[in-house]
C-alpha cells in the first residue's frame, strides 16, 4: 500500500470498560447542581456531592472525553504536492477565486426540491378555501382566513428562495484549484476530527477499506491514512469531476502522473455492490451538492448498503448544514431502526445488525435542536499550510477554525453495547466565579445548562470541565445533571 503520511496526533490515553469506570465513581447521597449556586439539599439539609476520581492515565487535559484535537496540520507530502501543483498558477487570481468559492460554499443554502408556489397553496388550503380565492387575493376571505394567509405567505417565500436560488458548482480546472486553496485544509481537519474519535472510542477497530463519496482533492483519504496508515489497503474515491480527480491523483502521486499506486481507485461513479462493502464510508461536504432531497436520500441508501462498520456524514457548521445532517440522521433512524427485520437474521429470527448513532449524540432519539434556532456544530483549529500562506498578503491568520456539523452512523452487531452516554458539550464552557457553566446534550435526549464547582463535585470533575471545549464530553455515563433546559 502506498504511503501518504507518517504523522499522528491522536491522544495517548487508554480506553476502558464500563465496569472499570463505574468502580471508580463514588456516589454520596443525591446528585445536585444548578445555576447561580442553587444547590439542592437532602432531607437532612446536608449538601450532596457527585465525586469523580481520576481513573485514567495522563493529565486532565487528556481526559477520555477530550475529542477536540490540537491544531491540525496538513501532511507534509500533501503540502509539497499542492505547492508543485499550483506553481504555475496566477497567485492573485487564484487567491481571489478561492476566497469567493469558499464564501459561496459556506453560505449556500441546502437545495430542496423545487416547490411551486401555487402547489404550496393547494396543499395548505382546505377545499372550501380553494373555491373562494388564492392566498394573495384576500378580498373574499374572512378575517380568520386572512390571518391564516399572512401566516403561510412568508413560508412560501422561504420555500421559493431555498429552491430557486441554489446554484450548482462546476468543478473545472479553475474551481478545482480554488477548492484546493480555499477548502482543503478545513475539510481535512473536520474529517480527521471525526475519524480520531472513532480511533479513540473503538481502539480495536482496524479498517481495511475506505469509500470516499465526493472525494474532491482526497482529504478524507489523507486523514484516514494519517490514523490507520498500516491497516487500510483499499481506498475508493468517487467524484464526478474529471479535473478534480486528476488533481487528487497528482497530490497522491507527488506530482508524477505515471506513478502506480496500488490500492487506490479514483472513479466518477459508485462501486458496484458486488464488489463488497467498505469498513469506513465518508461523505464530507458532498450531500449539499446534490440538487434534491429525493436524490440525497437515495445516495444515503446507497452509501449505507456499502457500509461495513461506520458511515460518516459531514457538512458545514451553519444552520443549513446542520439541517442537512439532521435530515439524514432522522431518515436513517426512522428507516433502519424500524426495518431491522430486513437485515440478515439468526436462527431465532433476531436481527444480526442494526443502526445506532455513534457520534456526536449520546442518545438515539430525535435531535433536540431540530425544533430550535440553534445548530449542532463543532470547531476544529487547523494551521494554514505554507502553499496558502504564500498566496496571502501577509495580514491573514495562520490558524483558522473549521466549523462543521457531523454524524457518525454505526452498524452494530447483535449483542453489541455502546457504553458511551456522556453529556456532549454543545457550547464553549465559561467560568463564572468558582463554577464552570456548561451546556450539554444529555443521554435522555434533552439539552440542559448546568454548572460544576470544585466544592460540590470535587477537583477531578472541575478540572475536566475546565479543560473541555465545545464538542468534548464529560465522563459521566450514568448521570443526567439537573439544570435548566435550553
Amino acid at each position: 500500500m502506498f504511503t501518504l503520511a507518517r504523522q499522528t496526533i491522536l491522544p495517548t490515553w487508554e480506553w476502558f470498560s464500563k465496569e472499570c469506570f463505574l468502580a471508580c465513581i463514588q456516589l454520596n447521597g443525591v446528585q445536585s447542581c444548578g445555576f447561580q449556586q442553587n444547590i439542592c439539599k437532602s432531607k437532612d439539609n446536608e449538601q450532596t456531592e457527585y465525586m469523580l476520581k481520576k481513573w485514567w492515565r495522563g493529565s486532565y487535559k487528556k481526559h477520555p472525553g477530550k475529542f477536540t484535537l490540537p491544531a491540525v496540520k496538513l501532511p507534509r507530502r500533501f503540502q509539497a504536492s499542492a505547492q508543485l501543483f499550483l506553481r504555475n498558477k496566477d497567485k492573485k487570481l487564484l487567491f481571489a477565486s478561492a476566497k469567493t468559492l469558499s464564501n459561496f460554499l459556506l453560505s449556500r443554502r441546502t437545495c430542496n426540491q423545487a416547490v411551486n408556489r401555487d402547489q404550496f397553496y393547494t396543499d395548505v388550503l382546505t377545499p372550501k378555501k380553494q373555491d373562494k380565492t388564492r392566498f394573495f387575493d384576500m378580498v373574499n376571505l374572512s378575517s380568520s382566513d386572512v390571518k391564516v394567509a399572512k401566516q403561510f405567505v412568508p413560508e412560501a417565500d422561504k420555500i421559493d428562495n431555498s429552491s430557486y436560488n441554489w446554484k450548482e458548482v462546476v468543478y473545472d480546472s479553475v474551481n478545482s484549484s480554488a477548492y484546493l486553496v480555499g477548502r482543503a485544509p478545513g475539510c481535512y481537519a473536520a474529517v480527521l476530527r471525526a475519524l480520531s474519535e472513532i480511533k479513540v472510542r473503538d481502539p480495536n477497530f482496524r479498517p481495511n477499506s475506505l469509500l470516499d463519496f465526493g472525494s474532491g482533492c482526497g482529504t478524507s483519504v489523507w486523514a484516514a491514512n494519517t490514523i490507520w496508515r498500516s491497516h487500510i489497503k483499499l481506498y475508493y474515491c468517487v467524484d464526478p469531476s474529471e479535473d478534480m480527480n486528476q488533481m487528487a491523483f497528482f497530490l497522491f502521486a507527488g506530482g508524477n502522473y505515471d506513478t502506480y499506486l496500488p490500492g487506490l481507485f479514483i472513479r466518477k461513479s459508485m462501486p458496484a455492490l458486488s464488489s463488497g462493502k467498505y469498513d469506513i464510508v465518508v461523505s464530507a461536504y458532498s450531500m449539499c451538492e446534490i440538487p434534491s432531497q429525493k436524490k440525497r436520500l437515495s445516495y444515503l441508501d446507497a452509501l449505507w448498503e456499502r457500509t461495513e462498520k461506520y458511515l460518516i456524514l459531514i457538512e458545514t457548521g451553519n444552520f443549513h448544514g446542520f439541517t442537512l445532517i439532521d435530515e439524514m440522521r432522522n431518515y436513517a433512524l426512522n428507516k433502519w431502526t424500524s426495518e431491522r427485520a430486513c437485515y440478515d437474521s439468526d436462527e431465532h429470527g433476531s436481527p444480526k445488525e442494526s443502526l445506532q448513532v455513534f457520534a456526536p449524540c449520546p442518545h438515539q432519539t430525535k435531535c433536540p435542536m431540530s425544533e430550535t434556532a440553534m445548530s449542532c456544530s463543532f470547531e476544529q483549529i487547523y494551521e494554514v499550510p505554507k502553499f496558502i500562506q504564500s498566496l496571502q498578503k501577509g495580514n491573514e491568520r495562520n490558524f483558522v477554525k473549521e466549523k462543521f456539523s457531523y454524524v457518525v452512523l454505526q452498524k452494530k452487531m447483535k449483542n453489541h453495547k455502546n457504553t458511551l452516554h456522556w453529556p456532549r458539550l454543545i457550547k464553549q464552557p465559561h467560568k463564572q466565579g468558582k463554577s464552570i457553566h456548561c451546556s450539554g446534550c444529555m443521554k435522555n435526549g434533552e439539552l440542559k445548562q448546568f454548572c460544576i464547582s470544585e466544592k460540590l463535585h470535587g477537583k477531578c470533575l472541575y478540572e475536566v470541565a475546565n479543560h473541555c471545549t465545545s464538542g468534548d464530553c464529560l465522563p459521566l455515563p450514568d448521570h443526567n445533571f439537573p439544570g435548566a433546559s435550553l
